[in-house]
C-alpha cells in the first residue's frame, strides 16, 4: 500500500481502517499473501494504529531523494493475509 491518507475530520469514523481492509481484500484477490506499508518513524501514533490493525513492525528503511533534498526514515509494517 502507498499513499493512504484520511482527512483528520474523519478521525474515529472507521474510514481509515475501511480503506486499509479494502486494500487488503484487493491484494488477497490478486493472489498475494502479504501486505506491506510504511510510516514515518516520527509518527508513533500511526505505527500504533497500524499495529492495532494487525500489522507487525519489520524494521526501518531510510529514503533519500537527492534532487528534492528529501530524507525520511520509515518504519516498515507487514500483514500476512489468510
Amino acid at each position: 500500500m502507498h499513499g493512504v491518507a484520511v482527512d483528520r475530520s474523519l478521525r474515529g469514523t472507521g474510514t481509515g481502517p475501511a480503506l486499509i481492509r479494502h486494500a487488503e481484500n484487493v491484494t488477497r484477490d490478486s493472489g498475494r499473501s502479504v501486505v506491506r506499508l510504511d510510516c514515518d518513524v516520527n509518527s508513533p501514533a500511526l505505527a500504533v494504529f497500524y499495529q492495532g490493525l494487525g500489522y507487525q513492525p519489520r524494521g526501518t528503511q531510510d529514503f533519500y531523494v537527492a534532487h528534492q533534498d528529501f530524507h525520511v526514515t520509515v518504519l516498515r509494517h507487514e500483514l500476512r493475509l489468510d
